[in-house]
């Protein structure tokens, strides 16, 4: 399951299979092509197919450059820096030059602070579902999002120089208001790029903000995908023809509550999707859709009217307590949930519960969450969210659903932050923290656990060797610092304030100041390496051999994994000794090694690496050292290859004794 937007469910391939109606919208965007305007913002309420029109118009990249979607259940869509980085990898895909352009900026900026590193190929986060972007994988750390993008975006694309000017989809970007910085991706787009050679496409609910932002350009154009219809009536109507066509069979009744859904619809396609949903589900009756009561008067009418049908019938007190203890638990984790949200069994032990009765919960929410059958299950929609959180009554408190999930770590791994080795808590734990304590109706008592909480995290050299080793790119320890200092500042904790802003200006320093082979060893080998990448290539080369040896001496245990690291860069094409130099360096090692960790390093390296270590370890001066069986006849060298010997016998009883491949390959 995607996390990419959920109102491409309605009226796009994965809601109706087709995407219906609209065919102005097609014509307006040529229009738009064709003006030479750098900006066209799409704007429409929740549910009204903006995501199904990026579907439509720019799948599978076709006619642009780049597609990113802003989703404020995925903090990671939200980071300006990282949309830098999605720009990068999917222009290096789709621009040709471009990667050799952000090849050489980088290293032309190689002395300044901030570390670019540039890998051989990734699948994009951001692009359509399924797609995947093959070029590298680009990864900027400790800079502002401003310069994340100058190094990443407009100075490639300022050497490159293209022409056209290439085309970026943005998704959402009212979505991206949410996240907490000095910049947003908002800003980003809208006001830092005059003279960078991109025209931008982009959506948004009407967010006041964003919609001034385009008004006060000369070169953008904005269209509402309902008020500047020429019928939204229409449009919609033959949306529902097909929603209805394969619940009705006769086709005047078919067209008659499609003409009635689509007046009560008002351009909203969601709306329409959900009661055909329950037509199709049987929960509701053709006839009484079309003859019967009033229909829901807008899509909140949609969501109240399941809530009160399916799950919270008013007067039914058996109803009432579930919806306290299953209902309400489940709902307000799953509205706080990040990305593609959680497992039925994670559910289950996020809220003490059995995961039968867990699964029948999410059985119950029916249309209303997306997942497989076992998760991970997220809402269908934002607009389901917004129902539940806002208004004068809200059903859910903000903050519950934060406090449950954080809550569930603390159970499992207080005080053992060391055993943690979930991604998802490394990762998203802090925001939890900061999120809830951001909620206006909190009581002291639960902001002052939530503040311990978080500084504990900040002050646990676990739980931040812990993410720095998830996420060896990113430097995620620094904005658990930042978070723990900004809920100190709130409230004066002074002494806290002074401690956390000594440690966050350590950790700013040590991250910039390490080598890599300081960071393997502090940090992880994939931070090490992580490290080298930053370097020109041949230096680069020296930083892994570098880490090689110095984690092999401390854990032989390890080289399996740096030896993997050095073969997926790519030096084999850059530098053809590079076998010759992880041989040398591997062949005093191995002595210490068992059996598991020489098949791990020779079941990852190539026949030409295998034949340099062969012949290293043959012409050892231990008499006891020698070469496991594994090396056999049969593989034939990429290369010329050292002069190996012609046989070697093996000390091991349970083996036999074999012959070492020739320098002919045989």
């Amino acid at each position: 399951m995607t996390s990419e937007g959920r109102e491409s469910d309605a009226g796009s391939a994965s809601g109706a299979n087709a995407y219906i109606g609209r065919a102005w919208l097609v014509d307006a965007v040529g229009e738009w092509t064709a003006s030479g305007a750098r900006h066209l913002l799409l704007t429409g309420g929740p549910g009204t197919g903006k995501s199904a029109a990026v579907d439509h118009l720019w799948g599978n990249s076709g006619g642009c450059a780049a597609v990113h979607r802003c989703r404020a259940n995925d903090r990671r869509t939200c980071d300006p820096v990282r949309f830098a980085e999605s720009l990068a990898e999917q222009f290096s895909a789709s621009l040709p030059g471009f990667a050799d352009a952000l090849m050489r900026v980088s290293t032309e900026l190689s002395g300044r602070q901030g570390e670019v590193r540039i890998e051989g190929s990734a699948s994009a986060e951001t692009v359509f579902p399924g797609g995947t972007v093959i070029g590298v994988k680009v990864t900027i750390s400790s800079v502002s999002a401003d310069e994340a993008f100058d190094r990443l975006v407009r100075r490639p694309l300022e050497r490159l120089a293209p022409d056209p000017w290439p085309l970026v989809v943005i998704d959402a970007l009212d979505e991206a208001l949410t996240y907490r910085t000095h910049r947003t991706i908002a800003e980003l787009v809208l006001d830092a790029v005059d003279g960078v050679p991109l025209r931008f496409v982009v959506t948004s609910r009407p967010d006041q903000r964003i919609v001034r932002a385009i008004e006060a350009r000369e070169d953008a154009v904005a269209l509402d995908l309902v008020a500047d219809a020429p019928d939204p009536d229409a449009d919609l109507a033959e949306y529902a023809l097909h929603r209805l066509s394969a619940a009705i069979g006769d086709p005047a009744e078919r067209e008659a509550l499609a003409r009635r859904l689509a007046s009560g619809g008002a351009g909203n396609y969601l709306y329409v999707y959900h009661l055909t949903q329950e037509l199709i589900a049987g929960v509701r009756d053709a006839g009484a859709l079309e003859t019967g009561p009033a229909l829901p008067a807008d899509l909140e009418g949609v969501y109240e009217q399941f809530l009160r049908r399916e799950i919270r019938p008013i007067g039914n007190t058996a109803a009432e307590e579930r919806w306290r203890t299953q209902f309400r638990p489940l709902l307000s984790v799953l509205v706080a949930a990040q990305g593609d949200g959680f497992t039925t069994p994670q559910l289950a032990e996020i809220l003490d519960e059995t995961a039968r009765t867990t699964q029948d919960a999410v059985h119950d929410l029916g249309q209303y969450l997306v997942g497989a059958p076992r998760g991970p299950w997220t809402l269908f929609h934002r607009s389901f969210a917004d129902f539940l959180l806002k208004g004068p009554d809200p059903r859910l408190d903000v903050a519950e659903g934060h406090e449950r999930i954080a809550a569930h770590a603390f159970d499992q791994w207080e005080g053992a932050w060391a055993g943690c080795d979930d991604p998802y808590y490394l990762g998203h734990l802090p925001h939890h923290l900061m999120t809830a304590l951001e909620q206006p109706d909190l009581t002291r008592s639960r902001a002052r656990i939530l503040r311990d909480r978080l500084y504990g995290l900040a002050c646990s050299a676990e739980f931040l060797a812990g993410q720095r080793a998830a996420a060896p790119h990113r430097e995620p320890h620094l904005g658990t610092l930042a978070l723990a200092l900004e809920s100190s500042l709130r409230v004066g904790e002074y002494e806290r304030v002074t401690a956390l802003a000594l440690a966050s200006a350590r950790a700013q320093i040590e991250a910039d100041a390490l080598t890599p082979t300081e960071a393997a060893l502090r940090w992880g080998v994939e931070a090490g390496a992580a490290k080298a990448r930053t370097y020109p290539q041949d230096v680069s080369l020296v930083w892994h051999l570098l880490i090689l040896a110095a984690v092999g001496s401390r854990d032989p245990g390890n080289l399996p994994q740096v030896v993997d690291l050095v073969r997926r860069s790519g030096f084999g094409v850059i530098d053809p000794t590079w076998s010759s130099s992880v041989a040398a360096l591997l062949a005093p090692l191995m002595p210490e090694m068992d059996f598991e960790g020489w098949k791990a390093i020779l079941d990852i390296a190539d026949d030409e690496l295998l034949g340099y270590l062969a012949f290293f370890l043959s012409e050892s001066d231990s008499g006891d050292l020698c070469i496991f069986p594994v090396f056999h006849c049969g593989r034939r060298s990429s290369g010329p290859g050292p002069p190996w010997r012609s046989s070697h016998s093996w000390p091991w009883p349970e083996k036999t004794s074999t012959t070492c491949p020739s320098s002919a390959g045989t």
